[in-house]
């Protein structure tokens, strides 16, 4: 097997860099091979992220958890804003939605309702 023969049997002499190959471990020698995927590398970067908005999650929710819109349960989903009529904003908001019942169906149809906004 002359492709895993140490250049040294060969007379050849080796550099720390191939050195430090013949003496990694395992880990070691998957931790290079992961370093050098760019795709990998992004991925611990998005699972970072996700562990730490996972600690954090009480801090960044913008609501506490015994808050329910329950009247607003079949309500589709509206988009989310970060522009009005005048400037932008940094947390993302919506306009205020109505809801209204037709009195011989009975069904729940809901409307924004002008210029009042909810974060």
């Amino acid at each position: 097997m002359k492709l895993f023969r140490k250049k040294e049997t060969l007379g050849e002499k080796l550099t720390d860099i191939e050195e430090s190959y013949y003496v990694a471990s395992q880990w070691q020698l998957m931790w290079r091979k992961f370093t050098k995927h760019k795709l990998a590398m992004g991925s611990i970067f998005v699972l970072v992220l996700y562990y730490i908005a996972g600690i954090f999650c009480e801090f960044l929710a913008p609501y506490d958890l015994e808050t329910r819109y329950v009247q607003y349960a079949y309500c589709p989903p509206w988009r989310l804003r970060f522009f009005d009529e005048e400037e932008f904003h940094l947390r993302p908001f919506v306009y205020g939605i109505k809801r209204h019942i037709d009195p011989e169906t009975l069904r729940k149809t809901y409307t924004m309702s002008g210029n009042t906004k909810h974060t």
